[in-house]
């Protein structure tokens, strides 16, 4: 599929941590084929800050059978996009947002394999959403083992937190 860029709405902004915000959009129901991921899939935001064009590129962190389109940013020192999101992007704001791309995605569902994922910091957003895949379609079969491994400096700044203990 060609990126493009579509205006979607955030439905919802939650402060993770000080420092991070994970932010959800609402597809429209004619774009729903457009915005549809796999799991480890990112999506890049454009937005126009202090009159610059700037984007980037955000890992997607909800299920595909979530119901949502949501993404986690974290402000980095010095980041001109990550400043600003995550002080100002709010409820019913209009984002030009690219449709979901990436190849880091699980080529197996069939429940006999045991996936092993590790993970630093911020790169949490898109194991997640692979292990919300692979728990959500695969729920019934006993014998699927999923482990995940999450190295970061304190669980103060870990992204998402509360999202990894209800999932393992």
């Amino acid at each position: 599929m060609r990126p493009t860029f579509s205006a979607l709405t955030v439905s919802d902004v939650r402060q993770e941590t000080a420092d991070s915000v994970s932010v959800a959009f609402q597809v429209p129901a004619e774009l729903m084929e457009r915005y549809a991921f796999k799991p480890g899939q990112y999506l890049t935001l454009r937005a126009s800050v202090n009159g610059e064009d700037i984007r980037r590129s955000y890992s997607i962190c909800s299920g595909t059978n979530d119901g949502e389109l949501r993404v986690a940013i974290k402000r980095v020192d010095g980041g001109v996009f990550s400043t600003w999101a995550t002080s100002e992007i709010k409820v019913g704001m209009e984002m030009q947002v690219m449709n979901p791309m990436g190849h880091f995605t699980p080529n197996n569902l069939d429940g006999k394999t045991h996936v092993v994922l590790y993970a630093a910091g911020s790169g949490i957003t898109p194991m997640l959403s692979i292990v919300v895949a692979f728990k959500g379609d695969l729920k019934e079969l006993e014998q699927f083992i999923t482990s995940i491994t999450i190295q970061n400096v304190n669980n103060i700044e870990l992204i998402i937190a509360t999202d990894v203990d209800d999932e393992s």
